[in-house]
């Protein structure tokens, strides 16, 4: 989803399947219209699928195509963690903070 003019453009990226022309789009609308800035994150929720196997091929991939993040796995920045899974306590924060205001 692409968001207002100037607001990074975040992109999800499945480690478990194959590459599309999706994050090629994306990283084309960030880079000209969203202020430059390409975030990338690794959608590894599903265990049975997502390896670390196919995390590092679809990133050779990305490479492979010239298609550079600002921020993501390798390059690191103020937004990390960069794999979903990494994030479940903010996600759990958020929840609380948001049950914990509706009572």
């Amino acid at each position: 989803m692409l968001e207002a003019r100037g607001q990074p453009c975040r992109i999800r990226v499945f480690a478990s399947t194959r590459l599309n022309c999706r994050p090629r789009y994306n990283w084309l609308a960030a880079r000209q219209s969203l202020g430059g800035k390409f975030v990338l994150r690794i959608e590894d929720t599903d265990q049975a699928r997502s390896t670390q196997e196919s995390e590092e091929s679809m990133l050779a991939d990305l490479e492979w195509l010239g298609l550079n993040w600002d921020e993501g796995p390798r390059v690191g920045g103020p937004c990390g963690s960069y794999r979903q899974s990494e994030r479940t306590k903010i996600y759990q924060d958020a929840i609380v903070s948001t049950w914990a205001q509706t009572r």
